[in-house]
């Protein structure tokens, strides 16, 4: 029997295209096995459903779960706005142009908006204040300028930079230090804690879809994920401010500076979390060949990053480093250009795995 992902990648082939398929940015696998994929395209981003051989092109003009959608999608028609990511059913993000003030909105479901704004209020007034010492938390952070209750969308400060580069050490040295000082602030106790069951729980949810639409996990997966089950009840050392989604992608660099961006799961946590999940996703962009990176850089990178950081305790940095590698392996296996990543990530897993019972 062919797997939901296989079909849907024939019929993406027969009906859009013969590289279609290599054009996958993500793929979304509803509780139903029901598939939804965001396409890059040289003419911009383009979004299908899939179920079984149905194929159904979406449009972000048609967004009803969204309430701001609509408007967010007819300014970019107009050429006033820039569409920079959209999650049907789930979330919309634009840049609106210098005419509307030059700043993101992002529009969420019913009930998201205003829980949204306020956190990343109150992160930003925590995180930009100075302690005792005069160390600020090394990331800037955008502010939040308004939030629409009735539309469910906030706008944030436009922040403007350029990636990471790997042929900068400095920047990853910078990043970790950034990252420390960012833990060392007095966590909001409101804050949801995100610990080692949750981060199990996450990633068994993340599991049982990929089954739903791959048929199987990745060869070696399941050894490598029930070794976490052996310290999943350790007791934590100490829960910090965390990001909770930290990758590159999340970081802007202008200059000396260090923006961070998306705090939307921002949680409490252990200090490992952050740092494991930037450590799997810097060797990854080695492992795909991102911006010039290859597995060399980017471990010159990670090497970078943990020295900026400082210590870790180990158990919890393999632990996460686990999680997170086993994670990928599932984002990644459903987009095939990203395909070859997924030995590597699993084998990365199981060392970290492997070491982690030894600590």
């Amino acid at each position: 029997m062919t797997a939901p992902f296989d079909l849907a990648l024939a019929v993406l082939e027969r009906e859009v295209g013969g590289d279609a398929a290599a054009r996958i940015l993500r793929t979304e696998v509803r509780d139903d096995g029901g598939l939804v994929l965001t396409l890059e395209t040289p003419a911009g981003f383009r979004w299908f459903e899939c179920e079984g051989e149905q194929l159904r092109e979406l449009r972000p003009g048609d967004e009803k779960r969204v309430p701001a959608a609509r408007e967010l999608s007819a300014l970019c028609d107009r050429g006033e706005a820039d569409l920079l990511s959209w999650r049907p059913g789930r979330r919309m993000v634009a840049r609106l142009n210098a005419r509307y003030g030059a700043h993101v909105v992002k529009a969420y479901r019913r009930g998201r908006a205003v829980k949204s704004a306020r956190l990343h209020a109150a992160l930003h007034a925590a995180l930009s204040a100075t302690p005792k010492g005069g160390v600020q938390s090394g990331f800037r952070l955008p502010r939040v300028l308004h939030a629409d209750e009735s539309e469910e969308c906030v706008a944030f400060e436009l922040l403007r930079g350029h990636e990471l580069r790997f042929d900068d050490l400095g920047v990853f040295q910078r990043v970790g230090q950034a990252l420390r000082r960012m833990q060392g602030s007095a966590p909001d106790t409101r804050l949801e804690v995100h610990g080692r069951a949750e981060e199990l729980a996450q990633l068994d949810r993340h599991a049982r879809r990929f089954v739903l639409a791959a048929g199987s996990l990745p060869p070696g997966w399941h050894e490598a994920r029930a070794l976490l089950d052996e310290v999943a009840l350790e007791p934590a050392a100490s829960h910090v401010v965390a990001h909770r989604d930290l990758h590159d992608g999340q970081l802007l660099v202008e200059g000396r500076t260090v923006a961070l961006l998306d705090l939307d799961l921002a949680c409490r946590a252990e200090p490992e979390l952050d740092f494991a999940n930037l450590a799997v996703h810097t060797r990854l962009a080695g492992w795909l060949g991102l911006r010039g990176a290859d597995d060399r850089s980017a471990l010159s990178a990670v090497r970078a990053l943990r020295e900026g950081f400082g210590v870790l305790e180990e158990r919890s940095e393999r632990f996460y480093s686990t999680a997170s590698a086993l994670r990928l392996a599932l984002v990644h296996g459903l987009r095939p250009r990203a395909r070859l990543a997924i030995e590597p990530l699993v084998d990365v897993a199981r060392e970290s795995a492997a070491e982690m019972r030894r600590a």
